[in-house]
């Protein structure tokens, strides 16, 4: 989850909940600039995202362009970065990769003059994941005629540097899915047959699991983690519907970010409690250079990374999204459809009876937010 969507869930806690503990300032929160940066070993370039919270009854994205945006080095080498995106700088040199052992420190110059700096941070060294799985399980759920199935993912590692003991995961989730029906025909003022039939219907859904995960095993007796839950998938959605991916970065953390993104955890996942703590006491290691009492919201994460991505087909479980069902019955009225609905797609039984259907989603699997396309990685 990214800083942005973390603040502006917990600006929606804070006024929406009907536990009335703590009503925080909110406009205290409006036009802050908010610092989401991550540095790693890996090959993805080093990303930036500068941007400033809106109040919440706005809640869009106000980014912050014609920054200037570097990091330096303890070996005082810089790494400048260019905005590719409204609000999103990534790091010119695209074969930079952070060194495990070196220092980072994050540099940032606004076009209205103001100047902030993070704290020097070292990139730990990275630990293995020994396995990532999907295990299949049934959740009780108040009001719910039958038990939710789900497949529950979970993580296990080691650490062989005494050093690396805090960690953070974030996770990509991909998933190929299909819509109901083929486009045999459409009815633009007479039927005309669909040149690929199935043209539309096969898609591949790609997008951030939103949840922040963190653990320590600074204090177990032996640093190794076994069956740690990351995020589950359920059968009323499609995401297991066909074939599912999950893509686990593993991030080797220093014990200030890890203070700091664990509390945003439990600020995001506590409801009841949220309110015996008043959000945005969190500091970041960001700061204005020459006033120090400005509040800035986010973090500059420098981090080792190992990743692994898993493949999980269609499990033998019961399913309960939604599928359409052909309508036979209006098409003796689909002359009168007026040409702005036009075109309307229709699906050919085994019989030869044609059909239409309530949403276009029915037809077009991209209007379920998927692409036609499949990622480079996907594997069949």
């Amino acid at each position: 989850m990214t800083i942005r969507a973390v603040i502006s869930i917990l600006l929606f806690l804070s006024i929406t909940s009907c536990v009335e503990k703590y009503w925080p300032q909110v406009d205290r929160y409006n036009h802050v600039l908010v610092v989401d940066g991550f540095l790693s070993n890996s090959t993805d370039p080093a990303t930036v995202n500068l941007s400033y919270s809106s109040s919440i009854n706005e809640g869009v994205f106000i980014p912050i362009s014609d920054g200037i945006v570097y990091v330096v080095d303890n070996n005082q080498l810089t790494l400048t970065f260019a905005e590719t995106e409204p609000g999103v700088y990534l790091s010119e040199d695209q074969s930079f990769q952070g060194q495990i052992g070196n220092s980072y420190q994050l540099f940032i110059e606004l076009p209205n003059g103001n100047k902030y700096e993070s704290e020097i941070s070292m990139l730990n060294a990275p630990s293995p994941i020994d396995s990532v799985y999907g295990v299949q399980e049934t959740r009780e759920i108040p009001n719910r005629y039958l038990p939710q199935q789900i497949v529950q993912f979970y993580l296990d590692n080691h650490s062989d540097n005494s050093n690396t003991c805090y960690y953070l995961w974030r996770l990509r989730q991909t998933y190929k899915y299909q819509s109901s029906f083929d486009i045999d025909y459409t009815w633009e003022g007479e039927f005309k047959p669909f040149p690929v039939p199935d043209s539309m219907r096969t898609c591949w859904h790609d997008s951030q699991v939103q949840e922040i995960f963190t653990f320590t095993t600074k204090n177990l007796a032996s640093p190794i983690i076994k069956r740690f839950p990351l995020n589950f998938c359920s059968t009323d959605t499609k995401e297991l519907s066909i074939r599912y991916s999950l893509l686990v970065s593993q991030l080797s953390i220093s014990k200030e970010a890890f203070d700091f993104w664990d509390a945003m955890r439990q600020q995001n996942v506590d409801m009841e409690n949220l309110h015996s703590r008043q959000p945005f006491q969190l500091r970041g290691n960001i700061k204005n250079i020459e006033n120090i009492e400005e509040t800035v919201l986010g973090y500059f994460t420098v981090a080792g990374v190992t990743k692994k991505r898993i493949y999980v087909d269609r499990p033998a479980l019961p399913f309960y999204y939604m599928i359409c069902e052909p309508d036979y019955g209006s098409m003796g009225w689909i002359q009168f459809e007026p040409p702005e609905y036009w075109p309307i797609y229709l699906t050919m039984s085994n019989s030869g009876a044609l059909g239409m259907a309530t949403l276009y989603e029915c037809f077009d699997c991209q209007l379920e937010g998927g692409s036609l396309s499949p990622p480079d990685f996907w594997e069949n």
